[in-house]
């Protein structure tokens, strides 16, 4: 179902403070490819996923989280935008990524291109604190207990990219001895990059207001101070 970002999402921007509301962006486009012929990552197909969770739990998407992820874990400065209203102590995004993809000249904040609100798919707003405390939920069996957090973090199918095998909302490799679980995520003046390393005890969490090329550096550094025993 590939990507939504595109001109009616840009178009209707304002109005996308729904699940159902981003629906109309992709519901009519064809699929890429016949299911299970390869893999591709999908913001569309997590927006499918956001409205199953709306169907079979009777809440709305952004409830069902505040209620069962966020709030058991503690994860008090995470959420959604409310358009209209200020958030808190937020950092503002700079791109140097135009409308287009292509790059600008000049460095502009991102507050006109950014999702109103956020969803199934990203763009919320969190902290590194309170991601590292994501991580404590899921790795206590706060959120999962220990038969479904191993089956929402085991690769399933080879992305035959850097993500390595893609498991349910994670990705799982080996990378330099090292056994890593996460996810990353970014878009114009925004880059997020989270790793568990279960069998070291290590997680690393980074959160950055600029644009994703700008993080890898700090990444690769990450991991290759890391221990691998």
């Amino acid at each position: 179902m590939g990507l939504y970002w595109n001109e009616k999402f840009m178009a209707q921007r304002e109005k996308l403070t729904t699940v159902a509301a981003h629906l109309p962006l992709f519901a009519s486009d064809p699929l890429s490819f016949t299911p299970g012929e390869k893999f591709q990552y999908s913001n569309s197909g997590y927006m499918v996923l956001g409205a199953i969770i709306e169907k079979l739990s009777g809440q709305d998407y952004y409830s069902y989280v505040q209620e069962h992820i966020y709030k058991p874990s503690g994860m008090g400065d995470t959420g959604f935008y409310e358009p209209g209203k200020e958030t808190p102590n937020l950092a503002i995004g700079y791109t140097k990524m135009g409308p287009d993809g292509k790059p600008l000249e000049e460095v502009r904040d991102n507050t006109n291109i950014r999702e109103v609100k956020g969803g199934p798919a990203g763009g919320g707003y969190s902290t590194v604190g309170d991601l590292v405390k994501f991580h404590m939920a899921l790795r206590s069996y706060k959120l999962l207990n220990e038969e479904y957090t191993k089956l929402v973090t085991t690769g399933k199918v080879d992305t035959g990219g850097p993500i390595g095998r893609y498991a349910y909302g994670f990705g799982d490799k080996m990378l330099g001895g090292k056994h890593i679980v996460g996810h990353n995520g970014g878009s114009a003046g925004i880059a997020a990059n989270f790793e568990m390393y279960p069998e070291l005890g290590y997680t690393a969490v980074l959160l950055m207001n600029a644009d994703p090329p700008a993080m890898m550096p700090v990444i690769m550094g990450t991991r290759q101070r890391l221990p691998a025993e």
